[in-house]
């Protein structure tokens, strides 16, 4: 059992604060809810005389909750050293299950099917959540907690990081649409102010260079979850574009989930001459 340490008596309560101290053999302390800060902050700052086993708190942290990530990558080839060397120093949260797929070889949208299919069909595996990592995205070594932390205060089906298409004449950042117009946009959005105070803003479209999914959106709609093609913005398709990104997206928003990009959370885009835009 949880104990304090050294036992108070009547005369020590007037003096000082006992210390929970949790022995190596105790069981957990039972925990109802968190404990507010606020309210812990005004016990400590309070007058102890006469206080004793009520200044022992107990903090709720998230070391153990599930967080359990699948990071999917898919690649046609070799992968940039400079995004090998991010993914090896990615961070994540404690006692966090993690494990990663690299998909070589494979039309994207394929790709991220089948992994998607392996990922939430596996008996022995579970995985609450599935990180995609395109392999030219150089990612900052804590978006895994960044996205973690958002994903859970937004309830969405994904949070991506902020990042940028390549070159000069097509250079826009990776947030399609304004969701408060009432229909699909996939027009690429103004992050500067969001950027510059780190916030996360909702869209109708997210990339998946570097993108946090709930794996309940993939129970929810029927595959395949991504299909290659040109969306104009009005809901026209032609088939064989360059997007599986936006079919997804639009799948999402029609069954009422909500996706965000996290403009605090800023990624590479490197091209073949090692330009990161």
């Amino acid at each position: 059992m949880s104990d304090l340490a050294p036992h108070p008596t009547a005369a020590d309560n007037k003096d000082r604060i006992p210390v929970l101290v949790t022995r190596p053999d105790a069981s957990k302390p039972k925990v109802d809810q968190p404990v507010n800060a606020f309210e812990l902050l005004a016990k400590l700052q309070a007058p102890v005389h006469g206080r004793g086993y009520d200044m022992a708190m107990h903090h709720m942290g998230i070391s153990y909750q599930d967080k359990s990530t699948a990071i999917v990558i898919p690649t046609i080839g070799p992968i940039n050293a400079k995004v090998v060397e991010r993914l090896l120093m990615l961070l994540s949260p404690q006692n966090c299950k993690r494990a990663m797929c690299i998909i070589e070889h494979e039309e994207v949208a394929a790709a991220y099917n089948y992994a998607v299919k392996r990922i939430i069909e596996d008996p022995k595996n579970k995985f609450k959540y599935i990180l995609t990592i395109e392999s030219d995205n150089i990612v900052p070594i804590d978006c895994h907690i960044k996205l973690l932390k958002a994903i859970e205060q937004t309830g969405a089906a994904a949070v991506g990081a902020l990042y940028f298409a390549k070159g000069f004449d097509t250079w826009f950042p990776m947030a399609f649409g304004d969701p408060s117009k009432g229909q699909f946009d996939c027009q690429p959005r103004d992050v500067y102010e969001a950027s510059m105070k780190e916030q996360l803003m909702e869209v109708c479209g997210v990339a998946m260079g570097c993108t946090l999914f709930d794996t309940s959106i993939f129970r929810e709609l029927e595959p395949p979850w991504f299909v290659t093609y040109q969306e104009d913005g009005t809901g026209g398709k032609q088939f064989g574009g360059a997007s599986q990104d936006l079919y997804f997206s639009r799948r999402v928003r029609e069954i009422g989930r909500r996706l965000f990009v996290h403009c605090g959370c800023l990624a590479g885009h490197i091209d073949n001459e090692n330009t990161i835009w």
